[in-house]
């Protein structure tokens, strides 16, 4: 895996998620914001076709950005906003870790593929950063609302979907440019012409 081409291109598409989300965000009713991801489709991508260790920790790194720039909570009171290392970052880690589990059953050059994997991978991420939230908010004496959360960032991950559809015609593509060995290539000959 090349990791200057991985890292570019997670930095750009970090960009787009700060950037353009919020702006294309939707509600229903008094249920929290749900907004597209741009990063999710990338850590998908890595992990259809990395080793596993370099899925694991290119996860890793991509949720703890989302943990750093992201901030728990809201309110007028700037002390209400606080920071949280860890749940995103364990939460892509398992998305990823359920994508490599399941990367031999799909068709790794189709774009549904891409898109049906960036939508368990959110769902398994969702569940396990929501999960370690709320468990540090039972610990700190709160913990309401967190089932609205969960739905929220689920219907977050089904929206995520529509930007891995239109990420996964150039990814595909990107193949070679992350050093990834292309399912086309013949290890041992060459197609005779």
């Amino acid at each position: 895996m090349s990791w200057p081409a991985a890292l570019i291109a997670a930095y750009l598409l970090l960009g787009l998620e700060l950037g353009l989300s919020p702006a294309l965000g939707i509600r229903f009713g008094t249920m929290p914001l749900m907004v597209p991801g741009f990063v999710m489709p990338l850590v998908v991508f890595v992990a259809m076709h990395a080793a596993l260790h370099h899925a694991l920790w290119f996860a890793l790194i991509i949720g703890a950005t989302l943990d750093l720039l992201g901030p728990i909570g809201s309110g007028a009171d700037a002390l209400s906003t606080v920071v949280h290392l860890g749940p995103n970052a364990l939460g892509y880690m398992a998305g990823a870790f359920a994508v490599y589990q399941v990367r031999n059953t799909v068709i790794r050059r189709n774009p549904r593929s891409v898109v049906a994997l960036t939508i368990i991978a959110g769902v398994v991420a969702a569940i396990i950063s929501v999960s370690l939230t709320a468990f540090r908010s039972l610990y700190e004496g709160g913990g309401g609302g967190m089932f609205a959360e969960l739905v929220s960032r689920c219907g977050t991950a089904v929206y995520t979907g529509l930007p891995a559809l239109l990420l996964a015609f150039p990814m595909i593509r990107w193949v070679r440019i992350f050093g990834f060995p292309d399912a086309n290539q013949r290890r041992f000959s060459r197609r005779m012409q």
